[in-house]
């Protein structure tokens, strides 16, 4: 055989096998989607298992992480996180799974994210912190947890000009919980 034919048959070969693997990826990519709209446990257990590529990414740039962390799925997030899921990585609205959990109030999520070390530099698409959203929306439980790290940046100015406080006592409405922040 000649060099060119040997050439083109080694070619082919290279780019049929990027096409299966980009075709596995998308499998990939969907199952875990997939399992996590199902809130399946047993079927992320077995994913992980088999999968070492965790921090794939959908349509929206979410990970599956993040994805669980937007529908509030406090197991799935632990098993993700556990398996060496990024706490840190942004979506396409530039949400993380920490800034996010923090702002939705979801503790138990956001306590699991500051344990996989959660960094105070990353900030949401207003340039804020996890504080500030959680301030502004009253959850009491999630604006403690944060502030008993004294390295939190608690007066941290976000792209509109507005620190945590701020947001509670202007964006509040006086309640108990909201003077609490």
């Amino acid at each position: 055989m000649n060099f060119r034919i040997i050439s083109v048959i080694v070619l082919t070969c290279l780019a049929m096998n990027a096409c299966s693997q980009k075709k596995n990826m998308e499998q990939n990519t969907l199952e875990i989607f997939n399992i996590i709209a199902s809130n399946d446990s047993v079927k992320l257990s077995h994913w992980l298992s088999v999968n070492k590529n965790i921090d794939l990414r959908n349509s929206k740039g979410e990970t599956p992480l993040m994805n669980a962390t937007y529908s509030n799925r406090i197991t799935l997030a632990k098993m993700l996180i556990d398996a060496g899921a990024d706490v840190n990585q942004q979506d396409n609205m530039l949400n993380s799974p920490f800034l996010y959990a923090g702002a939705s109030g979801y503790l138990e999520i956001l306590q699991l994210c500051l344990k996989a070390g959660a960094n105070y530099k990353i900030f949401n698409r207003y340039n804020g912190t996890a504080l500030i959203p959680a301030c502004e929306r009253g959850h009491i439980a999630v604006v403690a947890e944060l502030l008993k790290d004294k390295n939190f940046p608690i007066d941290h100015i976000n792209r509109l000009g507005w620190t945590a406080l701020l947001e509670a006592v202007i964006l509040g409405d006086g309640s108990d919980k909201y003077v609490n922040c």
